[in-house]
Parts: C-alpha cells; structure tokens; sequence
C-alpha cells in the first residue's frame, strides 16, 4: 500500500503509525478482510489522518472508497460497539464491513457526504435542518441497550454515581486553562444537586454519542434516515446530555433561544409518552450542566493529563450556563 496523503494533527500525535510493522498488519488486515467482501483495494492512493484519538486510512477500491479506524487503548471499545450497532441497528449507523475488538480496529463502507457538507453545499442551515435528526437519534437512543453497551466496554458514568466523582472531575480540571477552570469552579457547588435530581427524574441512562455534531451525522441516505458515527467519545449516561453539543452546533448557525426551544422538543418526543413535557425540558437543562462537567471525565480518560487541546470546555460550559 503506497499512501498518497499522511495527515497529522497539530497536537505532534504518538500513535502505533510510527511503526512499520503495524501499517503492515494493518494493511494484511483490511485487504484479508476486503476479500472476504469480493474487494479489491487499490495499491496506491491510499490516504491517512492521524490524530490523537485515531488512525483513520481512506482505502481506494474499484467499488468506492471504504475506511478503516484504529483506536487507542482508551476508546477501544469503539470497534466493538460499531459491530453491536451495525448488527442490532443498522437503520441508524454503518454496519462495519469488519471489526477486530480486540485490537479496537474496524473497517466501514463510505457513507457519503456528512451533514455539514450536505448543507454548506446547499449554503444554508437551519434549525429544520435539525430536527428530524434528533427525533431519529432519540429513537435510537430508546431501543440501544445501555447494559450491552456497557458490556462491550462503554464507560459508565452514571447520573447515580457521578456525585461520587467529584473529586477525580475537580483533579482533572486543574490542567484546565484560567477561564475554563473559573468556570467549571463555579459549577461544581451545585454539581451533585443536579445529578440527584436528574436520578430522580426517572429517565433512565443510555448511550449518549457525547459528540453529537453535524460533522458526525451522514447526510440522509436513500431511505431518508441519517447514519450516526465516531463513537470513541461515548458513554453510558443520562440521555438528555446528548443535546450539549447539539444545541451549541446550531446556535453557531444562528439558532436563537425560540430556535432552541423548537430543537429540544423534537427530540423529547421520544419520551412525552412517559413523562410530563415540561418535567422533560427542566431534565434536559440540568443533563446538558451535567454533561457540560462531566466530559472532562472523558476527556482525561482518553488522554489523562493533557491540558492541551481543551479550548472547548470553555464553550460548553458557557454554552450550558445559557440554558
């Protein structure tokens, strides 16, 4: 395989691409798997990114591109979950053409164009534009089993047990820049409250994507549904802490606070049938405050001690001050 392109982060990544002998299996692997598919990937072209959090390849084949992921020890689980996903709900992801859990490896067709692109393509973006994927996402959302995904290595934190992790979330935030830590320091008092009342609201934790943005949602397919991806920052959590991310997307696209408010509901629907409206939104706020905090749990899991790279903490945790 001749690499026509070798994309690095800016963050100087230390990855296994360094060494030779892993490209190598690496790409025994994904041709011995592509075979199995009647594939054939082409010898040259073969494009990489490399970044902290993965070692991506775009692998040319006379049917169309395909893609292969590595995951660092951290976010492992993510070869393993896509596998589960594609199998169980492959209305709302890729089925991955093949997956090595063990070595957090996978292999995934093209799915065509991302949303962002779909709509920078058509020069416009709206909060419509939103809506039906946070109604699809919320049904999917409901029918994943949290306890499967946790079983394929999916961290847990619990809105139960977050309180419990006060102290490792008031840690990891010291490699925080000033105005990062000024803020988290002043959402920590009323932290455990939240999570308290959150448990208490009766919705139980599922798998929350926790990078929920429109680079990361495919564009509608042919059966009109949008496939989501990248799962190396998920997490076994309250449901409703998917919308941090959301929300902050399109109010970058000039969503105001009615705009907001129109998202939100879409995607409660999901849940109206078994809970009061308005209990639902009020759950809402305090699972994106929640989240907004707790991320720096996930953050610190995938890499412990890096302050680097952190810019958007301060964005979340002033974007989840708004609500």
């Amino acid at each position: 395989m001749l690499f026509s392109e070798v994309e690095r982060g800016t963050l100087d990544p230390v990855t296994p691409w360094t060494d030779p002998a892993w490209r190598a299996q690496t790409g025994a692997w994904i041709r011995q798997e592509l075979a199995g598919h009647g594939l054939t990937p082409r010898a040259q072209d073969w494009r990489a990114r490399i970044r902290r959090w993965s070692v991506l390849y775009k692998v040319p084949t006379l049917s169309g591109p395909v893609w292969f992921k590595a995951n660092p020890a951290a976010s492992r689980f993510e070869a393993g979950l896509s596998g589960f996903l594609g199998r169980e709900h492959p209305e709302h992801v890729l089925t991955p053409l093949a997956v090595d859990a063990e070595r957090g490896w996978s292999l995934l067709p093209d799915g065509g164009p991302v949303l962002r692109e779909a709509l920078a393509a058509r020069g416009s973006a709206t909060v419509e534009d939103y809506l039906p994927v946070v109604r699809q996402y919320a049904e999917f959302q409901r029918a994943v089993s949290a306890e499967r995904a946790v079983e394929l290595g999916v961290p847990s934190i619990g809105v139960r047990t977050l309180p419990e992790t006060l102290d490792q979330i008031d840690a990891a935030g010291r490699s925080l820049a000033g105005q990062e830590r000024a803020l988290l320091d002043a959402r920590l008092p009323d932290f455990a409250s939240w999570c308290h009342e959150l448990a208490a609201g009766g919705v139980p934790d599922a798998l929350d994507h926790a990078d929920l943005h429109d680079g990361q949602i495919f564009a509608p397919g042919p059966d009109g549904r949008h496939r989501f991806f990248d799962w190396g920052d998920a997490a076994v959590t309250h449901p409703f802490s998917s919308m941090l991310v959301t929300t902050r997307v399109v109010r970058r696209n000039g969503a105001d606070d009615r705009d907001v408010a129109r998202l939100h509901d879409a995607y409660l629907e999901a849940w109206t049938g078994d809970h009061d409206r308005a209990a639902l939104r009020e759950l809402l706020v305090l699972a994106c405050r929640v989240e907004a905090v707790a991320r720096i749990l996930i953050w610190n899991r995938l890499f412990p001690g890096n302050a680097d790279g952190s810019s958007g903490w301060a964005a979340e945790l002033a974007a989840a001050a708004d609500y």
